[in-house]
């Protein structure tokens, strides 16, 4: 809600050497991490990413689509990028993490 929310602080390749924000933390089964830019978050809010992320479970391609179809039902007033990480259990055969 902020009038300078749309103002950029850092950029990368604006300079030869950038700061960087980093930090850990501890992922666990069946958590998510999801990249996204403001023309999500702006449309969709917080409960309902988590609605759509708890019926996409297991299905990150799904869950993205899900994530784009509900920002642009309420207006898509911006470009809208998801990038969706979901842990999910490791076999020998298969890992399904990203999408």
């Amino acid at each position: 809600r902020s009038p300078r929310r749309n103002e950029i602080y850092r950029v990368i390749g604006g300079k030869s050497e950038v700061e960087v924000d980093t930090f850990v933390v501890q992922l666990e089964l069946g958590d998510n991490l999801l990249l996204c830019s403001d023309g999500l978050w702006e449309m969709v809010r917080d409960n309902h990413i988590e609605e759509i992320l708890s019926n996409n479970v297991g299905d990150p391609q799904a869950a993205c689509a899900a994530l784009v179809e509900a920002a642009n039902a309420n207006g898509g007033a911006d470009n809208i990028a998801v990038v969706l990480v979901q842990v999910v259990a490791h076999t020998d055969d298969k890992v399904n993490s990203a999408s």
